[in-house]
């Protein structure tokens, strides 16, 4: 086992020496941007001279491609929703068969269920008989 110290004059010099100083190394400082654009471009927004080029553009010109491009976006889009809405339709269709079977099934089972309880009453009583016919029998 090890020896128990009661101060530190009875451990070695060796044990305390003296560490290199740390050199602190300090990030080189970006450069101030002008409104945030850096900020803005972060989160993959347009910054204020990139957003006033923007405007101008928009605000310039007849913008006839732009509008053609828009009304055929605007005509698959609604193309895309008619074709969802008769999926839906469809999907509704199916569903509707799906309940009704679900209902016929359940009726049916319901059915059986009853079939089944009245076939055990109906043993139990032929059994209660015959008992009852062995026990005047053996008298």
């Amino acid at each position: 086992m090890g020896r128990t110290f009661t101060d530190f004059s009875q451990l070695s010099k060796g044990m305390f020496r003296k560490s290199e100083p740390v050199v602190e190394v300090k990030p080189i400082p970006k450069e101030a941007s002008a409104g945030g654009d850096d900020a803005l471009a972060y989160f993959g927004l347009t910054g204020r001279g990139e957003r006033e080029s923007v405007r101008a553009g928009a605000e310039g010109g007849c913008g006839a491609p732009d509008a053609e491009a828009g009304n055929d976006a605007y005509a698959a889009l609604e193309a895309n929703l008619e074709a969802v809405r008769a999926e839906s339709a469809a999907l509704s269709v199916a569903k509707d068969a799906a309940e009704r079977k679900s209902a016929d099934l359940e009726a049916k089972l319901k059915r059986e269920r009853d079939a089944r309880l009245t076939a055990e009453a109906e043993r139990d009583r032929l059994r209660d008989e015959v008992i009852r016919l062995r026990n005047e029998l053996l008298r």
